[in-house]
């Protein structure tokens, strides 16, 4: 071998980088670059990188608002016995204008307490430190009705570091009548241990099922929308790369010359990705989607994330490109003579469909459940939603080779159609991913919303809330402040009527040393003889007098929550403070209260329901004959109405009014369980929709960039059929005929998929009562019919311009 020849393994190697570098200059090189071509096609690959990157975040983003919640005080750390506690601690909140704002109040029992999480120093007695949110908020106009509400004055912010969420409304205040022994009272021990596992909750199955299945269902069309996207202008590449191929190119030369040319696109998409992602990132901050902020530095991805979406993207655009080079290879002279394909076979297209059926049938069949099983149970989803775009090129090519029409337009689209109907399905494949994935996300969430509704339509609402519109609670904040001077004030405000209310109080003996009933509690009622007439229909009362179910009523009556033993004629029962105190202040820590049943009870009229925890059943007293009773024991609940004319700031009165006489006070306005879930499965379901539109106004790119390069590589015969005469309109309908068909196809097979996958996966979760959502299918169907008008009338110009007689020039 002489010196000047070369080995052949290095020769090898530099045609097959000749190669590649040849497909590098076919993407971007020469004087006719189709630059608009290559930058719609990389940010259509950059949307879909971004939003990969984007969910890949969300693991992140979500362990970093536990980690925030954990490390806050109280709840999170194990009792250590025989230790006086360093810290006592309280929830303290309220609510404005439909947004929860948190409080805690913080009493320090030791120099070496813990100091939350993004504070410098305890507030004192009197003083508040705020997060920036809730700063904001009191210092706009509005905030001086809340003002009343919160305790002490501002004397700092929370720094991000202890903070979920750049909105999250916080303040910590302090505090100087906690006791350990009261009721919602977390105490802070030395030393120790943090309780990390007892805290951390699991999703219930059923709403797991949901999230894993709306998560796939998004993401899923994401990848098919970025392997698409990779794939325009398929046949003008398949064209350049089959004249190669005349001209002496073998097939492993035109598969490197397709990749090289592929993955000039594909980078330049993952870089436009990752563009967009970290300009959103910084965006994050600043935007807040249904009550929902994030902190921008914890918005990023692992790093095996980030590998694997830099390294997918380019393979899944070689890929594709591999796979379209079978005609190109075996048969480039028919690809360039632009004759009709042969068809497609269908065998192959429903393999992995039936395996994700038969994936869902053995998770069915387990004994384990779907939540269990995540990983067959994604997968045999992932399966189903992928066959849609292998099934849909054939259902086109069905179609469009059976359909026969008169009219010009017709003609001019089945035609077209019948050369690239491959491309044309391509084009919409994303979109029928994505509405098969959310009308079986529908179907599953219709089932689920139906059975909620059926298990909370009983009766089980506490008493007032079946009379008034609203409902306030709390314990009474001391002993200068009464039930009835609350009714009074609630009732003074000039918005409010029909103020009613009552007070309960819990009665038994938790030392079992002495004499007292041991067995159990006694809820105890305290209501004056006007409320016990609409509540209970007592006819006859009089303040002082007892009242109580009899051995025979409560013993046919249902067990429930509230069903308890009748209270025996002079039974003395005892109220520990620190036991049923919420804040269980020092000062009343070692109180205790003796209350004496009286020697006379009248029966309580039965009644046609059960009532759920607090209600009129057992014991029922008049406010004298619980004079025994101490303020500290009792709990308040009060409804009322508001008038027609009410403002919307009426109810934050009401809170006001409530803040003053009660402590861990709420008042909110009712609503009945079902129609709580009514609104909740409603919420989720418009969130589907604002999903689905979003990822569909991000599929349509692809849509309309396939639709103007289809209209681009016909320029000439555009040309020519406008020098003959034809009209403009009947090339426009022609133009949307050719969008319209296939989106109708895919539209068809995404409704009978989805249908058929929500019914599958209602199975296997073991749902009783299947339940479907037309009006949810309805509004899908609509916005991709708004879609298919939308991009077609943006390609309208483009069309335009093809039928100038210029485009009858050629070289």
């Amino acid at each position: 071998m002489s010196k000047h020849d070369k080995p052949p393994n290095f020769r090898a190697l530099r045609t097959r980088i000749s190669d590649f570098r040849l497909g590098v200059r076919l993407a971007v090189g020469g004087n006719r670059t189709p630059w608009g071509r290559l930058i719609l096609a990389a940010i259509g690959t950059g949307l879909g990188v971004a939003v990969l990157l984007l969910a890949s975040s969300v693991p992140n983003m979500w362990q970093a608002r536990e980690e925030v919640q954990e490390a806050r005080l109280g709840g999170i750390y194990r009792t250590v016995p025989n230790q006086d506690p360093v810290l006592l601690t309280a929830l303290r909140g309220t609510t404005f204008r439909g947004e929860h704002i948190t409080g805690r109040a913080l009493q320090p029992q030791a120099p070496d307490a813990p100091v939350p999480q993004g504070v410098e120093r305890f507030p004192g007695p009197g003083e508040m430190v705020v997060s920036p949110a809730l700063q904001d908020l009191l210092q706009s106009p509005g905030g001086e009705l809340l003002r009343p509400r919160l305790p002490g004055e501002i004397t700092g912010v929370i720094d991000e570091e202890g903070l979920v969420s750049p909105d999250e409304l916080l303040y910590y205040t302090g505090a100087t009548d906690l006791s350990a022994t009261g009721t919602s009272v977390a105490a802070v021990y030395p030393d120790s241990v943090r309780n990390r596992s007892d805290n951390t909750t699991s999703l219930p199955p059923d709403l797991w099922v949901v999230l894993a299945f709306g998560v796939t269902a998004l993401l899923v069309p994401v990848v098919v929308f970025v392997a698409s996207t990779t794939r325009l202008a398929e046949a003008a590449r398949s064209r350049r790369l089959a004249a190669l191929r005349l001209v002496g190119a073998d097939g492993n030369q035109i598969r490197r010359i397709a990749s090289g040319e592929a993955l000039v696109g594909a980078m330049l998409g993952v870089l436009v990705g990752w563009l967009f992602f970290l300009a959103g990132r910084q965006l994050a901050g600043h935007l807040s989607i249904i009550g929902f902020s994030v902190f921008a530095s914890d918005i990023h991805p692992d790093w095996w994330a980030v590998l694997l979406v830099t390294l997918a993207i380019p393979v899944i655009a070689v890929a594709t490109a591999q796979a379209a080079m079978r005609n190109t290879i075996i048969e480039p002279l028919g690809v360039m003579r632009q004759v009709t394909p042969r068809k497609r076979r269908m065998v192959w297209r429903l393999m992995p469909m039936a395996l994700g059926i038969l994936g869902l049938l053995f998770v069915g069949t387990d004994s384990g459940s779907a939540s269990e099983l995540q990983i067959p149970f994604l997968g045999s989803i992932v399966l189903l939603l992928i066959g849609v775009p292998l099934i849909l090129p054939w259902g086109v090519e069905r179609v469009v080779h059976r359909v026969h029409a008169k009219s010009l337009p017709w003609q001019l689209a089945l035609r077209r159609l019948q050369l690239s109907s491959g491309t044309a399905a391509r084009s919409v494949s994303a979109i029928a991913v994505v509405m098969t994935g959310i009308i079986g996300l529908q179907t599953v969430m219709a089932t689920a919303a139906t059975e909620y509704t059926d298990s909370t339509s009983e009766p089980n609402a506490p008493v007032l809330e079946k009379w008034h519109g609203v409902s306030v609670r709390g314990s009474l904040a001391g002993p200068e402040r009464s039930l009835e001077g609350l009714i009074g004030a609630l009732a003074g405000l000039p918005s409010t009527r029909d103020v009613e209310g009552f007070a309960t109080a819990l009665l038994g003996n938790t030392d079992s040393a002495n004499t007292y009933r041991t067995t159990h509690q006694v809820r105890a009622t305290i209501a004056d003889c006007a409320t016990l007439r609409d509540l209970r229909d007592i006819t006859r009362c009089r303040n002082g007098e007892a009242f109580r179910e009899s051995p025979q009523d409560s013993q046919q009556a249902p067990k429930s929550r509230s069903s308890q033993e009748p209270v025996r004629a002079g039974e003395r029962l005892s109220i520990a403070a620190g036991h049923y105190d919420p804040r269980g202040s020092q000062d009343r820590a070692t109180e205790s209260a003796i209350w004496q049943a009286p020697q006379e009870f009248r029966r309580l009229p039965q009644s046609g329901e059960i009532i759920g925890p607090v209600s009129l059943s057992g014991l029922v007293l008049t406010p004298q004959a619980a004079e025994g009773i101490p303020w500290w024991a009792r709990s308040v609940q009060v409804g009322l109405d508001f008038a027609a004319s009410a403002p919307q700031e009426a109810i934050e009165r009401v809170r006001n009014v409530a803040a003053e006489y009660l402590d861990f006070s709420s008042a909110y306005r009712l609503t009945p369980d079902s129609a709580i879930a009514t609104n909740l499965y409603a919420m989720i379901r418009y969130g589907l929709l604002l999903g689905a539109l979003v990822t569909f106004a991000l599929i349509g790119c692809s849509l309309f960039v396939t639709a103007a390069e289809q209209i681009q590589e016909r320029r000439r015969q555009t040309a020519v059929l406008a020098a003959v005469g034809t009209r403009r309109r009947t090339l426009g309908w022609s133009a949307f005929l050719q969008n319209a068909v296939p989106m109708l196809v895919a539209v068809v097979l995404a409704v009978l998929v989805g249908l058929a996958l929500g019914v599958l996966v209602v199975i296997v979760t073991g749902m009783d009562e299947l339940t479907f959502d037309p009006l949810g299918i309805l509004g899908l169907v609509a916005i991709a019919a708004l879609s298919l008008l939308v991009v077609t009338a943006l390609t309208m110009p483009a069309l335009r311009r093809a039928m100038h007689p210029d485009g009858l020039h050629t070289e």
